[in-house]
């Protein structure tokens, strides 16, 4: 009680003379009251015989485990996991959440029990106004639109058009490698992050509408960025709908008016000239491609549905060749065998294989996997909810329940990846199956979880790894990717094993490198 107290305390020297804030406060606070009161009362809704999910201790009444979670939450949900077992429940406020960290169980939960925890969490900033009311694919919930536009992207995503995908693709990953040579030559080292999303944002704005930035002082670039970068920041900092007496600064701050602003005032103004363009001009990409669909080309909802694509197509990819970099540079070994593979197939065909190639390479690909399991983009992906009561392995999982997939704890489970705390860079070369396949396989067959399950698995999943693929295949036939040298003289490397936590895990500190011309490189 005495932490609440302080919480009051503080909102208190914020009330002002206006009548109107004041009765707001007041309110807010009496609702306060009575959640407080009520949050120690048992859940009569438990069911005899079930198994109760365990609960971590330093729960605070009304406000759970909030103060508990540290400024990295994924690394406090895995000491939980690690003490309590493959699923938690959280107390984030008045929210509940079950956290999954077991591979098997969260393919029970996400893919068996798909009908019931396919839909999103009701937040004010992407219920409201990101997804414009329940438009887009990402963040609305399934519906007749939704089907018809799921199936609509994932259409013109298809492998089929990859040759189409590839001419957008290959120049930036070739521009992207000659900036890393150029900057290491210029200045001794490169910081990969900015020059990565730089490459990958142009990926996904000339998918979706066939155009491109220049620089990264083009102003198309730092739009996109601020765009994106904005979203996160509202999404990542919208607490009100775990603790709705924070509606308290909603009224003195105007948050929601801000919220809304941005969306009327900057993202859709900008998102609907560059579709106007693309239509204008008659150019073949994502954007007029869904404009000529009947049953999903609602302007809306085609507007929320680029950005959608926009939103998770650009940092994502950007987040897994940062980590593949980072942590190839501390296997110099790997590396070798890597272009050594690759200078085979360039000897016998005189140039660089193509995605459809890729079993001619089983060590690149195994590698490549390998990355993306032992440093996940994603913390926990984009979170589910159960629309119904469920029984899960003996577990009851209440309707409204928040459910995530703790996606750094599944990939380093000991039983589903043995040695998992460790990089084993073969642990693939029996499993060269395309990840976009996998991705909706059996759990026994699946090769990793980043583009997660079920219903909500990621449309772009065959964009991201065709685009990995091509830069992958060009920079080890052409480069090495070495340490940065200290005023000691001794190799630096890049630290792999602190993180920063955003929208998706990063290095904690700036991937810098040395990316070299490679003296044996055959192109």
């Amino acid at each position: 009680m005495e932490v609440i107290q302080r919480e009051l305390d503080n909102f208190s020297k914020i009330i002002t003379q206006s009548p109107r804030q004041t009765v707001a406060i007041a309110l807010s606070i009496s609702a306060c009251a009575y959640l407080v009161l009520s949050s120690f009362k048992k859940n009569k809704k438990e069911k005899n015989g079930l198994k109760k999910i365990p609960t971590p201790k330093g729960k605070v009444p009304y406000f759970g485990h909030i103060f508990s979670i540290g400024e990295i939450p994924v690394l406090q949900f895995n000491k939980w996991h690690k003490e309590l077992g493959p699923i938690i429940s959280v107390k984030m406020g008045v929210q509940n959440w079950v956290s999954v960290g077991e591979p098997y169980l969260a393919n029970k939960i996400f893919n068996v029990n798909g009908k019931y925890t396919s839909n999103r969490p009701l937040t004010t900033f992407l219920s409201k106004h990101y997804s414009c009311g329940n438009k887009g694919i990402v963040i609305g919930n399934p519906s007749d639109e939704w089907n018809k536009t799921r199936g609509a992207a994932l259409q013109i995503l298809a492998p089929k058009n990859r040759k189409q995908f590839e001419q957008l693709h290959i120049p930036e990953a070739d521009l992207f490698i000659d900036d890393l040579l150029t900057t290491t030559a210029k200045e001794g080292s490169v910081n990969v992050e900015p020059l990565l999303r730089f490459m990958t944002m142009n990926v996904v704005v000339s998918t979706c509408f066939g155009k491109r930035a220049e620089s990264i002082n083009d102003p198309l670039f730092k739009e996109v960025c601020y765009i994106t970068d904005t979203t996160t920041d509202i999404m990542s900092t919208e607490i009100n709908s775990f603790l709705p007496i924070m509606t308290i600064f909603d009224i003195l701050f105007r948050t929601e008016a801000k919220m809304k602003k941005f969306i009327t005032e900057r993202r859709d103004p900008f998102f609907k000239q560059l579709l106007q363009e693309a239509i204008d001009n008659k150019v073949d990409c994502f954007a007029t491609a869904l404009m000529e669909m009947e049953g999903v080309n609602n302007p809306t909802n085609v507007l929320v549905t680029l950005s959608d694509l926009i939103l998770t197509g650009n940092d994502t990819s950007a987040v897994m060749l940062t980590w593949a970099i980072v942590v190839l540079c501390h296997y110099p070994a790997v590396q070798k065998k890597i272009s050594a593979e690759l200078d085979q197939f360039i000897r016998e065909h005189k140039r660089v294989p193509t995605f459809e190639e890729r079993e001619n390479l089983p060590y690149s690909i195994s590698v490549q996997k390998e990355c993306m399991r032992f440093r996940p983009a994603m913390a926990f992906g984009i979170s589910h909810e159960a629309d119904q009561d469920l029984e899960v392995d003996g577990y009851l999982i209440p309707k409204g329940t928040t459910l995530i997939a703790n996606m750094h704890h599944i990939h380093h489970n000991e039983d589903f990846y043995p040695d998992a705390d460790k990089f084993v860079p073969d642990r693939y070369l029996n499993d060269l199956r395309p990840m976009y396949t996998t991705a909706s396989a059996p759990i026994e067959g699946r090769d990793q979880f980043n583009f997660g399950f079920g219903r909500r698995v990621c449309i772009g999943t065959y964009l991201a790894e065709l685009e990995i693929f091509n830069v992958w295949v060009r920079l080890f036939s052409r480069c090495k990717i070495e340490p940065i040298i200290g005023e000691n003289g001794e190799p630096q490397y890049p630290d792999i094993d602190r993180i920063a936590y955003a929208a998706a895990i990063l290095p904690a500190f700036n991937p810098v490198v040395r990316v070299v011309k490679r003296e044996n490189s055959l192109i």
